[in-house]
């Protein structure tokens, strides 16, 4: 997909449900480097976005807190893969929320060689797509 710049990716899990989508730290990686934008997975709180830490959204006290974001890219997703467009709901910002990481500087760390090269006329990325 095209996605405007410092759109992040939201993947709305449910608790105790297993990720097909594996670890956060590799999916802000991967997403990153194919799509250009960061992704998280977590769920919508009433004061914005619990990012998903060891299979279940985080508690109020952990860190980062809660993320707002002016836009985004949501889906629901299921423990088997199913995806579903979803809307962001109304938040209502709260001492515990803070604006979230949209560029992908913020978050990796892109090598000055990526794009890898496979031969002189196709990258690694055109052939994983």
């Amino acid at each position: 997909p095209v996605l405007p710049p410092g759109t992040p990716i939201l993947f709305i899990l449910d608790d105790g449900s297993e990720s097909p989508l594996g670890f956060n730290y590799h999916l802000f990686d991967v997403s990153c480097l194919i799509l250009g934008s960061p992704a998280y997975q977590g769920k919508f709180v009433i004061d914005g976005w619990q990012v998903r830490m060891k299979d279940v959204s985080q508690s109020p006290n952990d860190l980062p807190y809660r993320l707002t974001f002016d836009h985004a890219a949501v889906f629901n997703l299921s423990a088997d893969g199913t995806l579903s467009k979803a809307t962001v709901p109304e938040i209502h910002p709260s001492v515990s929320t803070r604006p979230g990481p949209t560029q992908c500087a913020d978050l990796v760390t892109v090598p000055q060689n990526w794009l890898p090269q496979v031969d002189d006329s196709i990258t690694a990325l055109q052939i994983y797509r």
